[in-house]
Parts: structure tokens; sequence; C-alpha cells
């Protein structure tokens, strides 16, 4: 499989997961809406039967909601790994079409004594070091630096 194509399809199955994703959070946001409300309703109607009706009510509501925002923040963080990958197969996707403007040129390891560094291309604009770097840490860009 040639990977224009594997980097394509894969954007757009993120895409289609991430607008998913998108989906869920809405509903997610209703449902966290309707146990709150629910919960007052609960309040509202049980309390003329006896407290200990309101306070199972209340702990069933609050396990409940507790419950939909445990899996909203989980879905948040879905959606922010889905971004991310997205990201990083648009930046493939450029670097196959030869466009690597878009990632760290490295001009900062760049030897200043060094009497030939610069006609070496291996850190700068166009260098070596840009054509090579998919690092997303300091660490990591320093570790192919010294490499």
């Amino acid at each position: 499989m040639q990977p224009e194509i594997f980097y394509t399809e894969q954007l757009a199955a993120l895409k289609t997961a991430n607008g998913l994703l998108i989906k869920r959070k809405s509903l997610l946001a209703w449902l966290r809406f309707t146990a709150a409300v629910a919960l007052i309703a609960a309040i509202y109607l049980l309390l003329p039967v006896g407290i200990y009706y309101v306070l199972l009510a209340i702990l069933l509501m609050l396990a409940l909601f507790i419950r939909l925002v445990v899996v909203d923040i989980k879905n948040k963080n879905a959606i922010q790994h889905n971004l991310h990958l997205q990201q990083i197969n648009e930046e493939e996707l450029m670097a196959l079409q030869h466009q690597y403007a878009g990632f760290a040129d490295g001009a900062t390891f760049l030897p200043a004594d060094h009497p030939y560094a610069n006609d070496l291309d291996i850190f700068g604009k166009a260098s070596l070091f840009q054509y090579c770097n998919r690092t997303c840490s300091d660490m990591g860009s320093s570790t192919l630096s010294n490499w």
C-alpha cells in the first residue's frame, strides 16, 4: 500500500471517529443535565413520602451523575487524542509532498564554532534534521541532534 493512500485513509477514519465522539459529547451533556433535573424532581416528589426515599434517590442520581462525568472526561481525552492523531497524519501527508516547513529545523543545535557546519545542511532550514525530525519533545529533539 502506498504511504499517501494509507495516511489519507487513516485521516478519513479519524475524522469519522471524531464526528462520532463529538456527537457522544453532546449526548453526555444532555444526559448529565437530565440526571441533575431528575435529582431535583426526585427530591421534590419523594420528600412527602419519606426521607429515606429521598436519600436513596439522591445517592442513585449522584452516582449516575458522577459516572456520566467520568465517561465525559474519558470522551474528551479521546477527542484530544484523535485530534493529535489527525495532526500527525496531516504532517506525514505534507512530508510525502516534500513540504517540511512545518517540522522543527534544529537551528538551535547548530554548532557556532564549527568551520563548515552551515555547508553540510545538517541543521537549519531544508536540512537533514528537518527532513528526519518527527520528535515532539525537547529531549527527543536533543537526542536526534546528537545522533
